[in-house]
């Protein structure tokens, strides 16, 4: 279960491998990649979620390091490439990624390593201008609302604009959450925050354990959000096979809960929240940290299949077409009953 992304050491490494077009590649020699190698596996054993899992990873790259499977090869990118391959055929953990950067990378500790004020102001500055994820919200025919988050931002800069959005569709009959290119989460508080919108009262989301603090933690809704709730009325989710992390999370909880009918795809299937970590000066490796309390590695990586599979382009239009014939079911006015009919007939037209 990916909730929680520690968005600030991300960006950290991206901007240093943007920053460094020019830079001099380091030189890949037999020492260089034993190094690597040997941080790599000692920081997968320090702290992935399933310690069997790493163990598995280091026996895997282990034999391959003695047929000499890396022993050819000099380009650091493909270097990179190669161990994520490996370690990944172990355990299709989508999260884990090994990446190369030419310009050398900060060394922080855990302490001093949160980023400079002007770090995270130029973070906020850029998700202010994507809306803090929140890409669209509109009112469809019949009275339906529509809102398209991409990604999950940090609550306190994104609670005003979620709020916002929740209050545009707080007198609509039905809501669809379109969360096709939604990649994840960046706040841990984040998900419980928007869920909150949908119960009239406080539920457990679901649990959320960590291996580096050993803690598990609960998550639940909010008793109380700014604005108005949007309690008791139909929610259908759009997936396709790029919702992921954090996404995937928010889905399920919604579909585990019976709050929503999802449409579109199955997810991506990359479910377990996790942090970027420095093997050296070039290299960093996205450990996954933390994992559903009740989780086991038997059951991580599925997916989460829709009620109603659809490709996603055609998501909306199915979502809205089912809506409005559950809206048809129970109006009462034959007016309105007249419009929704017209409204479906339309949309057939449309398919």
């Amino acid at each position: 279960m990916k909730i929680l992304l520690n968005f600030v050491i991300v960006v950290l490494l991206l901007v240093s491998a943007a920053a460094a077009a020019h830079a001099q590649p380091p030189e890949i020699n037999e020492k260089f990649r034993a190094e690597t190698i040997d941080s790599l596996l000692a920081l997968l054993k320090d702290k992935y979620v399933y310690p069997e899992m790493a163990l598995k990873m280091e026996e895997a790259v282990r034999a391959r390091q003695r047929r000499g499977e890396y022993d050819a090869i000099s380009d650091p990118q493909r270097l990179a490439e190669k161990m994520t391959a490996d370690l990944r055929e172990v355990f299709d953990d989508k999260h884990l990624k090994i990446s190369y950067s030419p310009e050398p990378i900060p060394l922080r500790s855990a302490k001093a390593g949160a980023p400079t004020p002007a770090e995270i102001e130029a973070r906020r500055v850029k998700q202010r201008r994507e809306n803090f994820g929140l890409q669209r919200v509109e009112i469809l025919k019949g009275n339906v609302g529509l809102i398209q988050i991409d990604y999950f931002a940090p609550l306190e800069w994104s609670e005003k604009s979620i709020a916002a959005a929740m209050s545009v569709a707080a007198d609509t009959d039905a809501l669809i959450i379109d969360v096709r290119q939604n990649r994840g989460s960046m706040d841990i508080n984040a998900i419980p925050f928007f869920c909150s919108y949908l119960f009239a009262e406080p539920v457990q989301l679901g649990s959320y354990f960590s291996r580096e603090t050993g803690e598990t933690r609960q998550l639940w809704t909010y008793a109380v959000v700014p604005g108005r709730k949007f309690a008791d009325k139909p929610v259908y989710l759009l997936t396709s096979r790029r919702t992921a992390s954090g996404a995937e999370a928010f889905v399920s909880n919604l579909k585990r809960l019976k709050r929503a009918v999802i449409v579109g795809e199955t997810t991506a299937g990359a479910t377990m929240p996790g942090l970027s970590h420095r093997i050296n000066e070039h290299f960093s490796v996205w450990i996954s940290t933390g994992r559903s309390a009740n989780g086991s590695a038997a059951n991580e990586n599925k997916g989460i299949a829709p009620d109603f599979p659809v490709a996603p382009e055609k998501a909306v239009e199915t979502a809205h077409q089912q809506i409005l014939k559950q809206l048809l079911e129970t109006a009462t006015d034959e007016n309105w009953k007249a419009e929704l009919k017209n409204f479906i007939i339309e949309l057939e037209k449309k398919n």
